[in-house]
């Protein structure tokens, strides 16, 4: 009986974080989307095991390049967004290739703060990497359902 009013609770949390981007978002009030990357950071390590995640827009600078955060013992980068159209995933992709950091991240991994979609092109992807970094859009675009997915295969 623990485990589900653990997972419940979990549930409650996650759609309330991604009902308050939402409202956020309406209200064109972006500042959220900073705070994300920072909440995301503890359950990514948690989930995935990625416990060196660091803010690389605190670490390296207010802007870093194409990405959010990154573990350089786990090779993982991420990209935090709440825009998942196919021109979003495009630019993050031609960022991470334009700035070579397919050479210090095996992985990029684009986490939608609201939803992806259904499906993305792999060939617009493909012609983007050009074989520099092997990207997987069922695989390495994320949003709040796969983190629950997860979870869901934990015991707690």
């Amino acid at each position: 009986m623990h485990l589900e009013q653990t997972q419940q609770r979990i549930r409650n949390l996650m759609s309330f974080f991604v009902t308050e981007i939402k409202a956020a978002t309406a209200m064109d009030k972006t500042d959220i989307n900073k705070v994300s990357e920072n909440v995301l950071i503890p359950l990514f390590a948690e989930i995935y095991g990625f416990e060196n995640l660091k803010n690389l827009n605190f670490t390296e600078g207010s802007n870093f390049p194409g990405i959010d955060l990154g573990d350089e013992t786990a090779k993982v980068a991420f990209q935090i967004t709440a825009t998942p159209n196919i021109n979003k995933i495009k630019h993050t992709l031609n960022k991470f290739i334009e700035y070579e950091l397919y050479k210090k991240y095996d992985r990029l991994i684009i986490y939608v703060l609201l939803e992806k979609q259904n499906s993305y092109s792999n060939k617009e992807i493909n012609k983007i990497i050009q074989g520099k970094l092997n990207f997987n859009p069922k695989q390495d675009i994320l949003d709040y359902r796969d983190v629950l997915k997860a979870i869901n295969q934990f015991q707690i």
